[in-house]
């Protein structure tokens, strides 16, 4: 439950840094919605809101491994496995809008890969 809290109150401050909007007004949004219907209602950037994220999750990480919760190795072991799925989530996106630009990827197949509507 712990992650749970942490990331959803990460996401609501995010969020209301991006736009201005208050965190809580942001958290009743996400009490009702999905992420990606949030982000589009209050006319968030989704890079903008993954650096957003990332600062503020090696943030977290620095703090934990101030206050002896994390080692430095940890905390850098968990930022390297970090960045290794944004970069590996960023070469899937760019292989499935070119499959779906040259046709050998259909709609279908794209949301089975990337996990959504593209």
């Amino acid at each position: 439950m712990l992650t749970q809290f942490v990331r959803r109150n990460m996401v609501a401050q995010t969020v209301s840094s991006i736009t201005g909007v208050p965190v809580e007004q942001i958290r009743q949004q996400l009490e009702t919605q999905r992420l990606p219907d949030v982000l589009a209602a209050n006319n968030v950037d989704r890079k903008a809101f993954a650096d957003g994220m990332k600062t503020r999750f090696q943030g977290l990480l620095g703090q934990l491994s101030n206050g002896g919760y994390l080692t430095d190795a940890e905390k850098n072991q968990i930022i390297s496995r970090m960045d290794k799925f944004a970069e590996r989530r960023t070469l899937l996106k760019s292989l499935v809008d070119k499959g779906l630009a040259d046709g050998t990827l259909t709609q279908e197949q794209a949301q089975i890969l990337i996990g959504g509507p593209h």
